[in-house]
C-alpha cells in the first residue's frame, strides 16, 4: 500500500471574505511505500519518502500522519539529508538510528536546492 499525504493552508485573498477570494496552497507533501529488505521477507517494510515541507512543523506533522500508518512490528525506514538538522531531529526524536551516511556532492554549486525544504528523500538516486 503507498500512502501520500499533502498539507495545505487557505488563506483569504484581498479584502473580500467571499468563498471565492480564498486561495489554497500547498505547504508540504510527503509518501510512503512498501519496500523489501530481502528476497526471504513475507512481510513489506515500509520506505518513508519523499517529505518536502515549507516549515519544521509540517515537516513533523507529515512524518508523524506516515509513520502512523505502519503496522506494529514492521519496520520503516527514511533518507533524511544530514543537511537539515531539523529534519535529523525529527527522526532522532522519532526513536530511529542511522544505518549509514551517504553524501550529496555538486559541481558548480547546489543547482539551487533548499535542503530546509527536504525532510525526506524520494531515493538515494533521485535525492
Amino acid at each position: 500500500m503507498v500512502a501520500l499525504v499533502a498539507a495545505v493552508t487557505t488563506t483569504a485573498c484581498g479584502e473580500d471574505e467571499d468563498a471565492r477570494s480564498k486561495e489554497t496552497k500547498v505547504v508540504g507533501y510527503g509518501c510512503i511505500r512498501p519496500c523489501v529488505e530481502s528476497y526471504k521477507d513475507a512481510n513489506f517494510s515500509r520506505k518513508v519518502g519523499p517529505i518536502f515541507a515549507e516549515s519544521v512543523v509540517v515537516g513533523s506533522q507529515l512524518f508523524t500522519a506516515l509513520t502512523t500508518t505502519v503496522p506494529l512490528g514492521i519496520p520503516y525506514y527514511i533518507d533524511v539529508p544530514h543537511a537539515n538538522e531539523s529534519a535529523m531531529e525529527i527522526a532522532r526524536e522519532s526513536g530511529l538510528q542511522s544505518l549509514f551516511q551517504t553524501a550529496r556532492m555538486f559541481i558548480n554549486g547546489d543547482g539551487g536546492v533548499k535542503c530546509s525544504m527536504i525532510y525526506g528523500l524520494t531515493s538515494l538516486e533521485l535525492g
